[in-house]
């Protein structure tokens, strides 16, 4: 397995796409949207692979002026979960975001994800809140 940075725009960023529509959005009934996109041309995507295959991939983007980053989407197929894909690829792209000045990455979990946040070091803050129909926590984790 490796990772790598995906440009925008390219093969592997419609692979990305592709994979994130079928696994956050096919289930609820949903497509990835226009305003789900806006603005990924700044935003950095980082896929992780095997066989040059895409096992998973993270979205993330600035918050504040290269301190804080927030990881928008982060998935793994389904093939891939359980096997420490999701382990490798959230630490490079935190390694990613920490050599490039960040010091603290949020995100929005999933009710079902937060287990594996924790044990990845981030911490729950806040109330949970409905985004897409589902239960959401918003989860930080300082460098």
């Amino acid at each position: 397995m490796n990772t790598r940075e995906i440009r925008y725009g390219s093969h592997d960023y419609q692979r990305c796409l592709d994979l994130r529509s079928s696994i956050l959005r096919a289930p609820l009934g949903m497509e990835l949207s226009e305003a789900d996109v806006a603005g990924e041309h700044e935003q950095l995507h980082v896929g992780i692979f095997q066989n040059q295959q895409l096992m998973g991939c993270i979205t993330a983007k600035t918050i504040d002026d290269n301190r804080l980053a927030n990881i928008r989407q982060m998935v793994i197929a389904a093939e891939a979960r359980g096997k420490g894909f999701g382990c490798r690829l959230i630490r490079d792209t935190e390694s990613i975001l920490r050599e490039s000045g960040f010091i603290e990455v949020e995100l929005n979990a999933r009710e079902a994800a937060i287990s594996f946040y924790e044990k990845q070091g981030y911490r729950c803050v806040g109330d949970f809140f409905e985004k897409l129909g589902i239960p959401h926590i918003k989860m930080y984790k300082k460098f």
